[in-house]
């Protein structure tokens, strides 16, 4: 029996149709995609190009630049080995990567830097749009040729032997020409920059008492990189039994000459994301 003030209402054809028809079409879609998350025949890999890039281009570029011309301890590289996976862990598909380590500059090898990876991030399987996309595929490309080859080069570049000098400024420039485009504001820019932040080349070195307010003109724009509109994130590596025994400068001298020089560059965001002992 009906409550008072209450009747019912017998429910007509063609809402149970519509009902029908509804309930049909989230079954059809839930299993579409089922079938598209275990992968399909027809699905096909994302295009890329031999780089791993977007065949439209990269949507932004990071560069690591690694300075262990004096070396680090094997608990050092584990460190930053961890820090440097979860930054690339923030790197959206698209994105231009490039492995820089500084090294002596010889006649052979004059530019105080070598590279020793360039990939695009070709995307993760969850990226991947499951309905024209291969999961499977993207997860293969993503793990053989892009993970593991850049995770190879990150550990030969840590345990990398140490050097006569550290020409880490032109190190920094080497990456900016060779990877960070010009004039393309609309791509994000970001250098990730491992070192001591202790330079010692033909140009600039702390050891010989250079600073950079007696540098002339054309030599602090010949250690500055054109930066501007890139984020600079530094993984600084710490030496304090360094400091006990240097006398010719100091850390303040240090960090003067890249506040300076990373300023001529023209760059307006710093950001120190870790401090690691070298030991």
């Amino acid at each position: 029996m009906a409550r008072p003030g209450f009747r019912k209402v017998k429910s007509s054809g063609g809402q149970v149709v519509a009902g029908t028809l509804m309930a049909a079409v989230a079954i059809a879609l839930i299993g579409a995609a089922i079938w598209a998350y275990t992968d399909c025949d027809t699905c096909q890999p994302r295009r890329l190009t031999n780089d791993l890039c977007p065949v439209s281009g990269p949507v932004g570029y990071v560069a690591i630049v690694i300075d262990t011309t004096d070396r680090v301890s094997p608990l050092a590289q584990t460190e930053i080995d961890k820090v440097l996976s979860a930054l690339l862990d923030e790197m959206t598909a698209g994105t231009k990567l490039g492995l820089y380590l500084v090294e002596d500059q010889t006649e052979a090898a004059p530019d105080g830097a070598a590279r020793m990876a360039a990939l695009c991030h070709p995307g993760r399987p969850e990226d991947v749009n499951i309905l024209t996309e291969s999961r499977r595929d993207a997860q293969e490309v993503f793990q053989t040729q892009f993970l593991t080859p850049i995770d190879a080069a990150l550990a030969r570049m840590l345990a990398a032997d140490s050097s006569k000098s550290s020409p880490i400024a032109e190190a920094i420039r080497v990456a900016v020409a060779d990877l960070l485009p010009y004039g393309d504001p609309s791509a994000p820019q970001t250098v990730i920059l491992v070192s001591d932040m202790i330079q010692n080349s033909a140009s600039f070195s702390f050891f010989r008492g250079d600073r950079w307010q007696n540098l002339s003109t054309a030599a602090k724009e010949s250690l500055s990189a054109p930066l501007q509109d890139a984020d600079i994130r530094l993984i600084q590596i710490l030496r304090p039994d360094f400091w006990k025994t240097e006398r010719s400068f100091d850390a303040d001298d240090v960090s003067e000459f890249w506040r300076d020089l990373l300023a001529q560059g023209q760059v307006e965001r710093v950001e120190r994301v870790a401090q690691v002992p070298a030991k």
